[in-house]
Protein backbone atom coordinates (compact mmCIF):
# COMPACT_ATOMS: atom_id res chain seq x y z
CA UNK A 1 0.00 0.00 0.00
CA UNK A 2 1.22 3.53 -0.81
CA UNK A 3 1.66 6.33 1.83
CA UNK A 4 -0.34 8.99 1.08
CA UNK A 5 1.04 12.53 1.53
CA UNK A 6 -0.60 13.60 4.44
CA UNK A 7 0.32 10.21 5.97
CA UNK A 8 4.13 10.89 5.11
CA UNK A 9 3.94 14.20 6.41
CA UNK A 10 2.62 13.09 9.53
CA UNK A 11 5.23 10.21 9.90
CA UNK A 12 7.92 13.21 8.98
CA UNK A 13 6.69 15.43 12.03
CA UNK A 14 6.46 12.96 14.50
CA UNK A 15 10.00 11.48 13.53
CA UNK A 16 11.62 14.85 13.87
CA UNK A 17 9.71 17.10 16.64
CA UNK A 18 12.16 16.72 19.34
CA UNK A 19 15.21 16.40 17.69
CA UNK A 20 18.52 18.58 18.36
CA UNK A 21 18.35 21.77 16.32
CA UNK A 22 22.64 20.23 15.57
CA UNK A 23 24.53 18.01 13.38
CA UNK A 24 27.46 17.77 10.76
CA UNK A 25 25.83 20.69 8.18
CA UNK A 26 24.62 22.58 10.88
CA UNK A 27 26.81 24.96 12.97
CA UNK A 28 25.53 25.01 16.70
CA UNK A 29 26.18 25.23 20.18
CA UNK A 30 24.68 22.67 22.73
CA UNK A 31 26.38 24.55 26.20
CA UNK A 32 24.18 27.81 24.94
CA UNK A 33 21.31 26.82 23.13
CA UNK A 34 21.57 28.19 20.25
CA UNK A 35 22.15 27.81 16.76
CA UNK A 36 23.42 29.75 13.58
CA UNK A 37 20.76 29.97 10.40
CA UNK A 38 22.30 28.76 7.44
CA UNK A 39 21.91 31.56 5.42
CA UNK A 40 22.73 34.76 7.16
CA UNK A 41 24.47 33.35 10.21
CA UNK A 42 22.20 34.69 12.73
CA UNK A 43 22.25 33.30 16.35
CA UNK A 44 19.11 31.78 16.92
CA UNK A 45 18.02 30.25 20.07
CA UNK A 46 15.02 29.07 22.47
CA UNK A 47 11.50 30.49 21.18
CA UNK A 48 12.69 31.73 17.30
CA UNK A 49 10.49 30.18 14.74
CA UNK A 50 12.50 28.41 11.95
CA UNK A 51 12.46 27.03 9.11
CA UNK A 52 14.58 23.05 8.68
CA UNK A 53 15.85 21.22 5.59
CA UNK A 54 16.18 17.50 6.55
CA UNK A 55 17.22 14.42 4.52
CA UNK A 56 16.37 10.77 5.91
CA UNK A 57 19.95 8.74 5.47
CA UNK A 58 19.20 5.84 3.76
CA UNK A 59 15.51 5.63 5.61
CA UNK A 60 17.32 4.97 8.84
CA UNK A 61 17.79 8.80 10.74
CA UNK A 62 16.56 12.08 9.70
CA UNK A 63 20.11 14.53 9.33
CA UNK A 64 19.23 18.34 9.32
CA UNK A 65 21.27 20.00 6.46
CA UNK A 66 19.98 23.48 7.44
CA UNK A 67 18.15 25.72 9.73
CA UNK A 68 17.10 28.94 8.37
CA UNK A 69 15.54 32.14 10.37
CA UNK A 70 11.75 33.53 9.64
CA UNK A 71 13.96 36.12 7.33
CA UNK A 72 14.64 33.93 4.62
CA UNK A 73 11.69 31.87 2.73
CA UNK A 74 13.29 28.56 2.41
CA UNK A 75 9.99 26.63 2.66
CA UNK A 76 10.57 24.30 -0.28
CA UNK A 77 12.74 20.89 -0.72
CA UNK A 78 14.34 22.44 -4.47
CA UNK A 79 15.04 25.66 -2.64
CA UNK A 80 17.45 24.30 0.48
CA UNK A 81 19.09 21.56 -0.83
CA UNK A 82 20.17 19.17 -3.77
CA UNK A 83 17.83 16.24 -4.94
CA UNK A 84 19.37 13.07 -3.87
CA UNK A 85 17.57 9.20 -3.49
CA UNK A 86 16.62 10.09 -0.10
CA UNK A 87 13.73 11.57 1.65
CA UNK A 88 13.78 14.82 1.60
CA UNK A 89 11.43 17.52 3.77
CA UNK A 90 11.61 20.96 4.84
CA UNK A 91 9.58 21.81 8.36
CA UNK A 92 8.47 24.61 10.32
CA UNK A 93 9.22 24.85 13.95
CA UNK A 94 9.73 26.54 17.35
CA UNK A 95 13.11 25.93 18.72
CA UNK A 96 12.48 24.41 22.38
CA UNK A 97 14.76 24.25 25.51
CA UNK A 98 14.99 20.73 25.66
CA UNK A 99 18.15 20.17 26.54
CA UNK A 100 20.15 17.01 24.67
CA UNK A 101 21.73 13.94 25.91
CA UNK A 102 24.51 12.83 23.34
CA UNK A 103 25.39 9.36 22.22
CA UNK A 104 28.29 9.24 24.65
CA UNK A 105 25.84 9.73 27.64
CA UNK A 106 26.82 13.15 28.33
CA UNK A 107 23.37 15.63 29.18
CA UNK A 108 23.22 19.30 27.42
CA UNK A 109 21.00 21.09 29.19
CA UNK A 110 20.18 24.09 27.34
CA UNK A 111 20.23 22.72 24.05
CA UNK A 112 17.17 23.44 21.65
CA UNK A 113 15.44 20.87 19.48
CA UNK A 114 12.47 21.23 17.23
CA UNK A 115 9.12 21.71 18.60
CA UNK A 116 5.75 22.40 16.86
CA UNK A 117 6.87 20.83 13.71
CA UNK A 118 4.86 21.51 10.36
CA UNK A 119 6.08 19.88 7.30
CA UNK A 120 5.79 22.46 4.76
CA UNK A 121 7.48 20.49 1.31
CA UNK A 122 8.29 16.80 1.03
CA UNK A 123 9.93 15.03 -1.76
CA UNK A 124 9.45 11.01 -1.20
CA UNK A 125 12.78 8.56 -1.82
CA UNK A 126 13.41 8.74 -6.00
CA UNK A 127 15.54 6.61 -7.57
CA UNK A 128 17.26 7.46 -11.26
CA UNK A 129 16.37 5.17 -13.59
Amino acid sequence: MTESTAEAESRIAHAVTGMVAGGYAIDFDLADGAVVCSQCEATLGAGDEVTAALSCYEGHTWELYGVYCDRHEQRTVTATMWPTSDEQAVVAATLEPAGYQDPRGDHHPDAVSLGGVDVLDYRPVSYEQ
